[in-house]
This record gives structure tokens, C-alpha cells and sequence, in this order.
């Protein structure tokens, strides 16, 4: 596949992937609290699990972040597959 320059396509791309990002994080504090664990318990796993601060996790679940890391990205894509499964 070959790669154009296209600042248009960048920033979509990025645009959709903080979003997913937010999903995802959101889905997993949301699924933990069901489990009974409160907010901050929650954040704690989530956080060691992905390999990211408690405070940039806060950042990406409100959509504070400016840019995602694609290590970060790929860390929370697989933790949220583990725990959500595969759907």
C-alpha cells in the first residue's frame, strides 16, 4: 500500500483514532465499575495495564490529549480486546 501526503486524511485519521481511544478507555472504566470498583481502583488497573500515567489516562478519557503515542494506542487496542473480548 502506498502512503499519500494529505494533511486532510492525517488529521481525520487522527481525529478517529483519539475518538476510538476515548471509547475504548471509557468502555473498560465503565465495565470495571460494574465490577465494583470505584473510579479511582479503576483507573489504577487500566493505567499499569496499558503502561500509561493515572493522569494521562484522565487526559485520553476526556479527550485532553493532543496526541496519542502508537504504542499507547496499540497497548489500550489489545488490554481493551483482553478484557472486552473480541466484538
Amino acid at each position: 500500500m502506498r502512503w499519500e501526503c494529505n494533511e486532510n486524511v492525517s488529521m481525520i485519521t487522527s481525529l478517529d483514532i483519539k475518538k476510538n481511544t476515548q471509547g475504548m478507555l471509557n468502555e473498560l472504566l465503565q465495565f470495571y465499575k460494574q465490577q465494583g470498583y470505584i473510579q479511582r481502583e479503576a483507573q489504577c488497573l487500566i493505567s499499569k495495564a496499558v503502561g500509561i500515567s493515572k493522569h494521562a489516562l484522565s487526559s485520553l478519557c476526556v479527550g485532553k490529549s493532543k496526541k496519542i503515542d502508537a504504542h499507547v494506542y496499540l497497548n489500550i487496542h489489545q488490554y481493551h480486546q483482553e478484557v472486552m473480548g473480541n466484538t
